[in-house]
């Protein structure tokens, strides 16, 4: 690892100690840029809120300007349900009562 890089981890443990573990958890998933002018964090939208309430805190522990900036997460897609096979169907009515049970997959 970089110099950098365990500077940031250790940044982010001390942000940890005085704003909560779920700021610093935050924080790790987060992308974080640091120019010579600002230190750019871009946040996904669910923690958004949470940081913004602690960004003074996280600005005492960087010597730059802080920019927080909330990325958007894109949706999860849902499976479509595949449908049973007629062929199903007609062996579970044959076997009823002999077949005990049946796992759709």
């Amino acid at each position: 690892m970089s110099d950098t890089a365990v500077d940031l981890q250790k940044i982010i443990m001390n942000i940890g100690k005085e704003a909560g573990t779920l700021v610093s958890s935050g924080l790790k998933k987060s992308k974080i840029d640091i120019s010579e002018n600002n230190v750019r964090i871009s946040v996904p939208e669910l923690i958004y809120d949470t940081i913004i309430e602690k960004k003074n805190t996280i600005e005492k522990h960087f010597q730059k300007p802080v920019e927080i900036v909330k990325i958007d997460t894109p949706q999860k897609t849902t499976k479509k349900k595949k449908e049973r096979d007629p062929a199903v169907d007609k062996v579970l009515q044959l076997f009823e009562g002999k077949i005990i049970n049946y796992k759709e997959e």
